[in-house]
């Protein structure tokens, strides 16, 4: 709150502003400040991806979509855009759109430099891809990438 006030064209603090009120359940103010994130960050995916994201907590699955999507077009390459709309849509019971998307989140985890702070995410998505073979009764490949989120993260209970 206090960068926002200091500075308050500087969108990163309207993130993260609007990223402690989504922690507290305050999804009103969350989505005012990932707003005014957006107007002062015009061409940036950022401020869309976290509006998606706030709406895919709050459960509104085609609003969700639609700024995720958003985003995408803004920026095709960033591997966390891609696994929120592959849990939009498994969320959905698309699950075949769902598999290509996680597929396409580990595609672009691995043109990522090896110490990317990103590269950490690449266990939630194979997990998430592993979640979602399981639910289309593909057992083989779900047990196939279970394994590899848990060597991937062997101290993470979901893995």
């Amino acid at each position: 709150h206090k960068a926002a006030r200091l500075a308050p064209r500087f969108a990163p603090a309207w993130i993260g502003f609007g990223n402690a009120f989504a922690a507290q359940d305050e999804s009103e103010q969350a989505m005012a400040a990932y707003r005014t994130a957006s107007r002062l960050f015009q061409g940036s995916h950022v401020p869309l991806m976290f509006i998606g994201m706030e709406y895919l907590r709050t459960n509104n699955l085609p609003l969700a979509k639609h700024f995720l999507r958003g985003a995408t077009r803004l920026c095709d390459s960033d591997p966390l855009v891609a696994n929120e709309l592959g849990v939009v849509e498994l969320r959905q019971g698309l699950l075949e759109d769902a598999a290509a998307t996680f597929r396409t989140v580990l595609d672009l985890l691995d043109r990522l430099p090896e110490r990317a702070p990103l590269r950490s995410a690449c266990a939630a998505a194979v997990f998430n891809l592993a979640q979602t073979y399981r639910k289309m009764r593909r057992f083989r490949d779900a047990a196939t990438y279970f394994r590899v989120a848990l060597a991937l993260r062997p101290d993470d209970a979901a893995a």
